[in-house]
């Protein structure tokens, strides 16, 4: 099955139990209340009072003006509450795999009891609603403490928020870096640097108003009421089966994980198999021993999102690295795309191709509206750039 057009693969890892699958398919996406979340410094503006930009958009939400001490002695709140109002679900990008993250990710030590649904952001993109389902019901206006249902959620609602992005990796003992106060849900975004090798990417939903995320007090206090969701994982009601291209099994799964997520699929009438026809496929973890281009035609690897001094230099030692790690008989071409978000930065992805022929071309990479993208082609194996040229000229003469 060739990678979908509009790139970006990213992945869902679970521990392998026939709810979670057919939850997925039936209910959608499962989000967690961001303070749920184990990194307690997520979203943790580092130095507030010091940074001038966040000082800068604070008076002007509240049209004073307040003393730095002040600023000091009251801004912890705000991190709190910008938790406290999102619930987040979490995918990973690309498919590069290692042990501990299937361990960490499925709960499994033995690396059996495991799966990944993986889709691209593209697809993602697509099946997120734009409207509200009664197109004349009107959004409510109620207090910010009162959550809007999950089913009733669409992308542009008044009452509502929704983001998703990439999240950025951030160091704490770097004096001169201050993460980016555009927009409130941003330091919701933001990560401490030891979380990096999850190159998260997050749908975010703040469910409770979206006029003033947070509202400020004439002295810089945030005043929001803390909604109560009583531990609650709400679902996210998107068209899931129109985001699914494989189910990959953990690196130990045999033949009863196998069947087991078969079964599950049968019962949910969703067809599986390399054909382009079929909805999904079946594959092993690229931490298998045979080759990789055995059980999967392509994969994915992100770099940019943690780096930390900001240099092209650690980007091209990403792609150095990746042509190293790449085997020029096992896969035929290597393509890079650089994708610059609308926030800024800059992220290189690499894939592999197996296919002779690969099912994506360079005009198909990119996100229309959401990033640039610039794309260079490479030829791992120099015979086959070779015949492929051959074959050019024959073609045109």
């Amino acid at each position: 099955m060739p990678i979908p057009s509009n790139q970006m693969v990213i992945r869902k890892y679970k521990p392998l139990k026939k709810q979670y699958l057919k939850d997925f398919f039936k209910k959608g996406i499962r989000c967690t209340h961001i303070p749920e979340f184990c990194d307690e410094n997520e979203g943790m503006i580092e130095s507030p009072a010091d940074n001038p930009a966040f000082r800068g958009s604070i008076a002007a939400m509240t049209g004073s003006d307040f003393s730095e001490e002040e600023f000091k002695e009251q801004w912890p709140q705000f991190h709190e509450k910008a938790r406290q109002k999102y619930f987040a679900s979490c995918w990973r990008l690309g498919t590069r795999e290692f042990v501990n993250m299937w361990q960490n990710y499925t709960s499994d030590p033995t690396l059996k009891k495991g799966f990944a649904i993986e889709t691209t952001v593209d697809q993602f993109l697509q099946v997120l609603p734009t409207e509200p389902k009664e197109p004349n019901q009107e959004d409510s206006t109620g207090a910010d403490s009162q959550m809007t249902e999950f089913s009733e959620l669409y992308v542009g609602g008044t009452d509502h928020d929704i983001h998703v992005g990439a999240v950025q990796y951030q160091q704490r003992d770097a004096p001169d870096s201050y993460q980016t106060t555009g927009y409130q849900a941003s330091v919701n975004f933001f990560k401490e640097s030891s979380y990096d090798y999850e190159v998260e990417f997050r749908l975010l939903i703040n469910p409770f108003d979206n006029v003033q995320i947070l509202r400020i007090g004439k002295n810089g206090i945030p005043i929001s009421p803390s909604p109560n969701v009583d531990g609650i994982h709400p679902f996210f009601p998107i068209d899931t089966r129109e985001m699914k291209n494989r189910i990959v099994l953990a690196p130990a799964a045999g033949e009863e994980e196998r069947s087991l997520v078969e079964n599950v699929l049968d019962d949910l009438g969703i067809s599986h198999g390399p054909n382009p026809d079929d909805d999904l496929e079946i594959v092993d973890s690229n931490l298998c021993t045979t080759p990789y281009s055995a059980k999967q035609q392509y994969t994915a690897e992100f770099r940019g999102t943690a780096n930390y001094d900001e240099t092209g230099s650690h980007l091209e030692d990403f792609m150095q690295d990746f042509l190293k790690r790449t085997d020029a008989e096992e896969w035929r071409i290597v393509d890079f795309t650089e994708i610059i978000p609308p926030t800024g930065g800059l992220i290189v992805e690499g894939y592999r191709h197996a296919m002779d022929y690969p099912g994506i071309r360079v005009a198909d990479y990119g996100h229309d509206g959401l990033q640039s993208v610039s794309v260079n082609r490479r030829f791992c194996n120099e015979d086959f750039r070779k015949k492929l040229k051959e074959e050019a000229e024959e073609t045109n003469s």
